[in-house]
Parts: structure tokens; sequence; C-alpha cells
């Protein structure tokens, strides 16, 4: 028969409380920045790149519902998309919604991730003990359907 190995906690073989605390808060970071993951790509360009492109979808779309023409020139981000994905017949507008869509979905999601987050250091700050600690990491973040 094999050794089994103990699996171990960094909250519940914290030393005392307050690396306990640390140790969850540090879980509870990784966890929801795991959970926006599922909607966004890390990193400082990419959140300036979804930026830019949440704006032109926007742009398009306020140039749309205001009865104009947009130009695709003045959406450079939104004009690459769909001369790449058909270059014979881009469809702009596909682009524009699938991007607004995307936009809706993060501004649903990404609060949700923060509230959970935010609840949960909240009950790690006023634990009293490990076991209270451990309990408070204990979380169900959302993600898509």
């Amino acid at each position: 028969m094999g050794l089994r190995t103990r699996r171990t906690n960094p909250v519940l073989d914290a030393a005392d409380l307050a690396a306990g605390k640390s140790a969850a808060r540090a879980m509870l970071a990784a966890g929801s920045e795991a959970a926006r993951q599922q909607y966004i790509t890390p990193g400082d360009g990419k959140a300036a790149v979804y930026r830019q492109k949440r704006e032109e979808a926007a742009d398009w779309q306020a140039v749309v519902d205001a009865a104009g023409t947009p130009v695709p020139a003045d959406y450079p981000f939104l004009k690459a998309r769909a001369d790449r994905l058909d270059p014979v017949t881009p469809n702009y507008q596909a682009v524009a919604d699938e991007w607004n869509a995307k936009a809706a979905a993060w501004l649903v999601a990404g609060p949700a991730i923060e509230d959970v987050y935010e609840a949960a250091v909240e009950a790690v700050d006023a634990a009293a003990d490990l076991a209270a600690v451990f309990a408070a990491t204990r979380v169900t973040w959302p993600g898509p359907a």
C-alpha cells in the first residue's frame, strides 16, 4: 500500500491567526483573479485593448442608433477584426454587437466577483479563529452560465 500524503491548507496550517488571515486574503485574491479571467485576459496592455474595443463598439453603436453611418476607418480595432473575419464583405455591426455583448456581460460579472471577494475579505478580517478564517475562504465565484 502506497503512502498517503496529507493535504495542507495555508489557512488551517498557519502558525497564528494573523498568518491565517494573511494566507486567506492571498487565497481570495487568487480566486477572484481566476474568476475574472473567465471573462478577461490579465495584463495592463490587454486592459488598454479591451478599453479601446469597448469604446469603439459603443461609439459605433451610438452612431448607428442616431441613424448615422459609421466610417469603419474611424474604428481601427473593430475594422481590423471585421476585415480579418471576412475580407470580402466585412460585417462591422456584428463585431460591434459581439463586443457590446461582452462588455455587458463583464458589467454583470465584474461587480458580482468583486462583491464576493470583498464580503469574504471582510469575513476574514472579522474572524476570531482559524476555523472561521477558513470558512470565510469557502466561496463560490460567479462565472459564465
